[in-house]
């Protein structure tokens, strides 16, 4: 008699990455708690579906609350962001420390997650 065996499918970084996105990005959005909300940098409101999460420093520290503000498509797609006045509204949100503290951690970490961290930012922001 010939023995089955199963194979254990695993799931890659890059689909836990995209997961944790998904999840970290509504709650950036206040999706489903809120129905409009001001884009960070212009501040005009919009519906919060119409609404990114914008990066101040792109490609790094994907999942810091400080570094993800809700943005509308043209500040945050055809405005690159909007970068000066995010700049300015995060330094008066948060203070100058906290904006030199974000920037130290994104030399630091980047944008690397482990797959246990995603799963852990995956349960934190559900």
């Amino acid at each position: 008699m010939r023995r089955v065996t199963k194979k254990i499918k695993t799931i890659s970084k890059s689909v836990w990455h995209k997961r944790a996105w998904k999840v970290f990005s509504k709650w950036v959005r206040r999706v489903g708690v809120v129905e409009y909300l001001p884009c960070f940098t212009c501040g005009k409101i919009y519906p919060v579906k119409e609404l990114d999460a914008g990066h101040f420093l792109h490609g790094k520290l994907d999942f810091d609350p400080i570094n993800i503000q809700p943005q509308c498509t043209r500040c945050n797609r055809f405005l690159h962001g909007n970068l000066w006045e995010y700049g300015k509204r995060l330094t008066a949100l948060y203070g100058e420390k906290a904006i030199d503290q974000l920037e130290g951690r994104a030399k630091v970490r980047g944008n690397y997650y482990t797959i246990t961290e995603l799963q852990i930012i995956i349960k934190q922001y559900s």
